[in-house]
């Protein structure tokens, strides 16, 4: 038993020294990385983070992500965008991972950055949730345009619907429902 217990924590530090080895990489293929505990306390923050919002990680480690990080050091165009944030982070806490969601910051020297979150559920040994892991993704000027096309479609789509469900006897009230959800999560849903 205990040659088996030595054998796992051995495996342990290995995937340990090899998961800091990838997280701290300067290799630009590693995408910029951060991670929460349960209280989404800022636990990670890789080099790319570093080099796309301008902070190190000395100032960011600590710090709550929801507010401090995103919202505070890396200002958010508005309230929405940091509830949109909260959620999506929250949600990886909970157990279900999101992926792809938009999140636009401006880094320290006020530049516009447009990424894509991913957002996972960190689990210990024992499986148990002990934060999220995140990562993004930016936004290339070819997605950026795509995105933008794909909000206009459904922005019209959701004009078109409102339009026509405005006119049907006992659609109103589904209609105000639609609308609550709208006014929960944005426009176009958690983007």
């Amino acid at each position: 038993m205990l040659q088996f217990r030595k054998v796992v924590m051995d495996k342990y530090i290995n995937i340990q020294g090899d998961y800091k080895s990838i997280i701290h990489s300067p290799n630009p293929l590693i995408p910029p990385i951060f991670a929460s505990d349960e209280n989404t306390c800022c636990l990670e923050w890789n080099t790319a983070m570093e080099k796309i919002t301008g902070w190190t990680r000395g100032e960011v480690m600590g710090k709550m992500l929801v507010g401090e990080v995103f919202g505070g050091c890396c200002q958010l165009k508005g309230p929405d965008a940091l509830t949109k944030f909260m959620i999506v982070l929250h949600n990886a806490i909970g157990g279900q991972d999101t992926d792809k969601s938009p999140l636009s910051f401006f880094d320290r020297n006020g530049k516009y950055v447009q990424a894509l979150v991913t957002a996972n559920k960190r689990v210990n040994m024992e499986g148990e949730i002990i934060g999220a892991f995140c990562f993004l993704q930016i936004a290339s000027n070819e997605l950026q345009h795509a995105l933008k096309v794909q909000r206009q479609q459904e922005k019209k789509c959701f004009e078109r619907m409102k339009r026509g469900c405005l006119h049907l006897p006992g659609n109103k009230e589904s209609f105000k429902r639609y609308t609550l959800y709208q006014l929960a999560f944005g426009e176009h849903g958690l983007d």
